[in-house]
Order: structure tokens, then sequence, then C-alpha cells
């Protein structure tokens, strides 16, 4: 805009007016493109922070329900343990 105002061959009354009236179109275009763009990361960063909230408060956390319940085997098969103890073998007569 400021580049635009200084170009000798724009001054003037007569071309005030068309230059206020370019410039307005193009300021209401960027507005327009910044806020299709920002909206829908506007609504999914609060539809993400709604569930992280609703998650921690309502406890569907699974690592800690997992541990609540006594359910740790997977560490447990990490360290090369098994959850079935081996079969022995009968003796044959």
């Amino acid at each position: 805009m400021i580049i635009l105002a200084l170009i000798p061959g724009l001054r003037g009354s007569q071309h005030a007016q068309t230059f206020a009236l370019v410039m307005g179109i193009a300021r209401r275009a960027v507005g327009f493109i910044v806020e299709v763009l920002i909206t829908p990361i506007y609504g999914i960063g609060l539809t993400l922070l709604y569930y992280d909230q609703r998650i921690r408060l309502e406890g569907y956390d699974i690592e800690r329900m997992m541990e609540e319940a006594g359910m740790t085997a997977s560490l447990n098969l990490l360290s090369g343990d098994s959850l079935i103890a081996p079969v022995a073998e009968e003796p044959r007569p």
C-alpha cells in the first residue's frame, strides 16, 4: 500500500478513490483467505482440547486403567518372561 502511494502517477484526487477501493478489496480478500485457513485449525484444536480434558476428567486413560486392573503383562513380555508356564513333559514308561 505504501509503495503504491509513492508512485507519482497515482497521486491526486482522481486516483485516490480508485486506490482506496482497490486497497479495500485487497484487504477484504486477504482477510477472507486468512479466515478460511484459520477457522478449521481453531475448530480442530478446540475439539482436541475438549476430548483431552474429558479423558482426564473421566479417567479413561488406558494405561492407568490397566495398572489399576493389574494388567502390566506387556512389561513382562518385553523382558523375556512368558505369561504361559511351560508344560512339563510326562515321563514315558
